[in-house]
């Protein structure tokens, strides 16, 4: 589990608070597993300058930040890749893609909307995306691209999440980093462009944090 205060793991039904001395000091704000089983914690937040990544092997724990190659100190969130690189999320240093032995760091100058990043996906066909506070990227292998902003048919460039539902289309959350409750609502982009939907069509709220898809196909929306 995540936490504002660092980590900690349910235990005979309670929770124990884990990590070491640096890592309880943190913001936590994504966690993953990699192909090794190696859980990775990504720590920064609104009110938390972030100390880059740590990783936990099941004995000990090894700290990655700026100083290692990471984009920046911040993450915000991170993904495994099929491929099992792996990718992280930062606050103002763009997105960086570590596979195991270098970490790549990308940028507005190759071609990311904005340095500012929330939200990373891989779609069914491979590919990486990114939300930033800037509209939407896509990775082609070699540098990313500016797909989508107010200019498509987005009601606002700040985009917090992602998902691609199984019928291919993409659904976009939307809200301002600072959790301000600043939103328009949520988006579905399919081949037939853009539609957005508010509290005006019956959203509990148009500052919109997370969406999951259940097994039945139902969209599932976290809202201020």
């Amino acid at each position: 589990i995540g936490t504002s205060a660092g980590i900690a793991r349910i235990v005979n039904g309670k929770p124990v608070i884990e990590g070491d001395v640096d890592l309880r000091r943190q913001q936590i704000s994504s966690i993953m597993e990699d192909a090794d089983q190696n859980l990775w914690f990504a720590t920064g937040g609104v009110s938390d300058e972030g100390s880059g990544v740590a990783r936990f092997d099941g004995d000990e724990i090894r700290h990655f930040d700026a100083r290692n190659g990471l984009g920046a100190d911040r993450v915000l969130c991170s993904f495994v890749d099929l491929e099992g690189a792996l990718w992280f999320g930062t606050r103002d240093g763009g997105v960086t893609r570590y596979d195991g032995t270098r970490m790549s760091v990308f940028t507005t100058a190759d071609g990311l909307p904005s340095n500012d990043t929330r939200h990373l996906l891989e779609d069914a066909d491979g590919r990486v995306w990114v939300a930033t506070a800037a509209g939407v990227g896509r990775f082609d292998g070699s540098r990313f691209e500016t797909i989508l902003t107010t200019q498509d048919g987005l009601p606002t460039n700040e985009i917090r999440h992602m998902l691609e539902a199984r019928d291919g289309s993409l659904w976009l959350a939307t809200g301002d980093y600072a959790l301000t409750g600043s939103g328009l609502g949520l988006v579905r982009i399919d081949r037939e462009g853009a539609k957005t939907w508010t509290v005006a069509d019956g959203l509990g709220h148009d500052f919109v944090a997370g969406i999951a898809q259940d097994a039945a196909g139902d969209i599932w929306l976290a809202t201020a």
